[in-house]
């Protein structure tokens, strides 16, 4: 089983994994204008710093899972974002959200930052022919 550590993130040792990517986001929560219902509006954003992330692993695995996280529809980052908002994870709190989607996961947890989002995304690494035939 392939081990990969890095350098920013949630998870910063992954085990089983052919890529892991992590980051320190900022995140933020804006109440806008009074939506429907009189209810306020929130939007949720989180912004991934150049040098506040790190990916390992072989390049086809880093290829794709950088694919999956920056998908506009259904990628990872979207689906934290929406996950984020709509499960009302404030940054002062410690709640980890969790996306799993086949090969594909992601943790992030902002930690009682008040203001960053930790994130690992990794790929699982697929099984050895040996494993398969099992």
């Amino acid at each position: 089983m392939a081990t990969i550590t890095i350098e920013w993130g949630l998870i910063k040792t992954v085990e089983g994994a052919s890529a892991a990517w992590g980051a320190r986001a900022i995140y933020t929560r804006d109440y806008g204008s009074l939506g429907g219902f009189g209810r306020p509006s929130v939007h949720v954003n989180v912004d991934v710093v150049s040098n506040r992330q790190s990916i390992a692993g072989d390049e086809p695995a880093k290829r794709a899972l950088a694919q999956w996280l920056a998908r506009k529809r259904g990628g990872a980052m979207a689906l934290l974002v929406k996950r984020l908002k709509e499960d009302g994870v404030l940054p002062s709190e410690d709640r980890e959200i969790a996306i799993d989607h086949g090969r594909f996961h992601l943790r992030a947890n902002p930690r009682r930052s008040y203001g960053y989002v930790y994130i690992t995304a990794w790929m699982d690494a697929e099984p050895a022919a040996s494993e398969a035939s099992r």
